[in-house]
């Protein structure tokens, strides 16, 4: 009978501690792929409003510098968002666009729409957006609207790219209150 008890014994399964440390190491790799998840839609609108702010700056500079004007358009092809910096010149008396830069901002993961003066939201994935400079100030000058800002979010973040009519400078806010 005792042979027998010692033999049950050895067959018991897991111990309690054992048990503990295999939830410990669950409740780590969990937490550990949550953060990292969220970090990288936390990337996504951050490094796609970064990108927008240069393609915005680099546009607005240009102006100043080149002839014709110079303008930002922001549109949306394969399911992807692009800032496309183009000059617009007279070649022979004929107006010509010609692109200077075309920077990929987001994929479709991100929503970009674009805010109007007077609060109006336009989605760039349905209709692309062109925001253009004076040359004398840099301030904005209207093409379709006058943009005061351009929201980028997905399912988890948010940043705004705020536009300043009468300067033409832009900055980030990765922390909206909208």
């Amino acid at each position: 009978m005792a042979e027998r008890s010692r033999k049950l014994n050895t067959d018991a399964g897991f111990s309690l501690i054992e048990l503990i440390v295999v939830v410990i190491i669950m409740g780590v790799l969990a937490t550990t792929s949550i953060i990292g998840i969220s970090q990288v839609l936390r990337t996504n609108v951050a490094t796609a409003a970064e990108k927008l702010a240069v393609a915005y700056d680099r546009a607005h500079y240009d102006n100043f510098y080149l002839d014709g004007d110079v303008m930002l358009k922001l549109e949306y092809a394969d399911g992807r968002y692009y800032a496309v910096v183009f000059q617009e010149v007279e070649v022979n008396g004929i107006p010509e666009q010609r692109e200077l830069s075309r920077e990929e901002i987001a994929d479709n993961r991100v929503t970009v729409t674009a805010v109007t003066s007077g609060g109006t939201e336009t989605d760039v994935a349905l209709s692309p957006v062109t925001i253009a400079f004076y040359k004398s100030s840099g301030a904005m000058k209207a093409t379709e609207a006058i943009y005061s800002g351009i929201r980028l979010q997905n399912a988890a973040r948010k940043a705004e790219l705020v536009l300043v009519e009468h300067t033409g400078r832009c900055f980030t806010d990765t922390a909206p209150d909208w």
